[in-house]
Parts: C-alpha cells; sequence; structure tokens
C-alpha cells in the first residue's frame, strides 16, 4: 500500500506532462491575413477566405495560378487559346479579352483587369488568399465573384535568403533565388528576386516534321524592393517588376521536374 502511494505522485506527473505535449500537438498555428486591408487572424474575418502561405506555396510545387486553383475550392481558372478563364463560383466573364474579370486580382495592392495576367508565375510570395464572394465595398468594381489577393515577401531587416532549382525531362529546368537586408540600418531595407523558367517542345509538328510545334516555353522575371522606414509613423514601399513569357502554345505553363 505504500508503494503505490509513493509511486502515485510520479505517475501522474507523467500522466499531465503526456496530456500537455498532445495538447500543444493538436493546437492550430494562427493564420494572420489581410483580407479586409489591416492584419488580422483568419478566425476573425467575416468572409469566405482560403489563405495559402508562401512556404506552402513552395512546398507543394505550385508555380502559377493554373495550379493554385486545384487547391481552392470553387475556384477554376484554365488558358484558353483566346484569353484565360477564371470562374469563382461558377461566375466569370467568358474568353473575351474586351472583358475585365469577374474575379478581381490585386497584386501588391494592384489591381490587374485583365485574364492574361493571371498566367504569371509566382515569384517569392509572402501569401495569396482567396476571397469568395462580392467584394466591392473594399477592393471596388469587377469584384462580383471574388477577389485573388497575391502578396510578395518583404524586405526585413534580417540579411536572408534562398536558392533553389530543379531541372526534369523535355529540357525543363527551374531556377529561383532571393536575397535581402538592411541598406541603412534601421531606416533603409532592399530586397531582389528572381527566377528563370524553361521546357522545350514535347509535341511534334507532323506538318512541318520538326520538333517545334507545340508545349516549349520561356519565363524570366525579377523584382527589386526598397523599403524605407525615416520614423514609426511614416513607411515608403517602392518596387518594380517584370515577367517576360515565350511561349508557342495554349498549353498551360507548368515546370513540373523530377
Amino acid at each position: 500500500m505504500s508503494t503505490l502511494f509513493k509511486n502515485t505522485p510520479i505517475i501522474a506527473a507523467l500522466a499531465l506532462a503526456t496530456a500537455s505535449q498532445v495538447a500543444s500537438a493538436q493546437q492550430l498555428e494562427e493564420v494572420i491575413v489581410t483580407a479586409q486591408k489591416k492584419v488580422e487572424s483568419l478566425q476573425d474575418v467575416p468572409i469566405s477566405v482560403v489563405a495559402m502561405q508562401g512556404e506552402q506555396i513552395q512546398q507543394a510545387g505550385i508555380q502559377n495560378m493554373m495550379q493554385l486553383s486545384d487547391y481552392v475550392p470553387n475556384l477554376h481558372i484554365a488558358i484558353a487559346p483566346v484569353n484565360t478563364n477564371i470562374y469563382m463560383r461558377g461566375v466569370g466573364s467568358g474568353n473575351n479579352q474586351g472583358f475585365e474579370q469577374s474575379v478581381g486580382m490585386y497584386v501588391d495592392g494592384i489591381y490587374m483587369g485583365r485574364g492574361r495576367q493571371y498566367r504569371n508565375a509566382f515569384l517569392d510570395l509572402e501569401r495569396v488568399e482567396i476571397l469568395r464572394g462580392p467584394q466591392g465595398t473594399l477592393f471596388g468594381r469587377n469584384t462580383t465573384a471574388g477577389i485573388i489577393k497575391v502578396d510578395s515577401r518583404r524586405p526585413t531587416e534580417e540579411t536572408e535568403g534562398y536558392v533553389r532549382g530543379s531541372a526534369g525531362d523535355y529540357g525543363a529546368a527551374n531556377f529561383e533565388g532571393a536575397v535581402g537586408g538592411t541598406l541603412i540600418e534601421d531606416t533603409l531595407l532592399a530586397r531582389v528576386s528572381f527566377m528563370h523558367q524553361n521546357r522545350d517542345d514535347w509535341i511534334d509538328n507532323g506538318f512541318t516534321g520538326e520538333n517545334d510545334a507545340l508545349g516549349g516555353f520561356k519565363i524570366a522575371a525579377a523584382r527589386l524592393q526598397f523599403l524605407w522606414m525615416p520614423s514609426d509613423n511614416f513607411t515608403a514601399l517602392v518596387l518594380h517588376q517584370r515577367q517576360d513569357q515565350d511561349g508557342n502554345s495554349a498549353t498551360p505553363f507548368r515546370a513540373n521536374v523530377l
């Protein structure tokens, strides 16, 4: 009886420690979004939102909007011969190049109104938020079906970066990297991001007999950012980005590599 009494506190302590570890493992990490143009928890946003962090996008190998739509319910994005089809909850503007989209896209706060702008490849992202349903109150016109909000990764005071690459069949190659840090202590930050994708043609041209018909593409992109913080009450961001795409078909740009 005395032996059992002496071991009981030890057993209770072990049980408490195990329960604490299980509770910690089951706790979900808080998801921060800016769906309402302010930083807040996803649980506090009264909107149907799907948020994917930049790390998730990289780990899943998502390289563009078409691939992203495979992970988001009620979102359809596909390249067509004339334009890009964008539908959210079945609502879209169709395949007319003269129409602005019913699904608005904002890249770093800048409105992108044309369907072909959805073909751009992802580069060094912080977060992508998909807001389903009309968003005219906060984002204005051409958001009848919803919006897609793309935020680039901002410069930080800590000097950091990454480089990664991969290769596959048909000359597929993917190279991407970024580096950033402080230029002037506590005042001026900078970040440079760059990317190159390439794949050779993979469908033979039966009419000409040459292997130059369909499937190949080249994408090159770069972004330069300067973040100026002269005081606690003022912040200015200067951003320049350029992306060039060269393809010879309506085949979706996919650089899936092995």
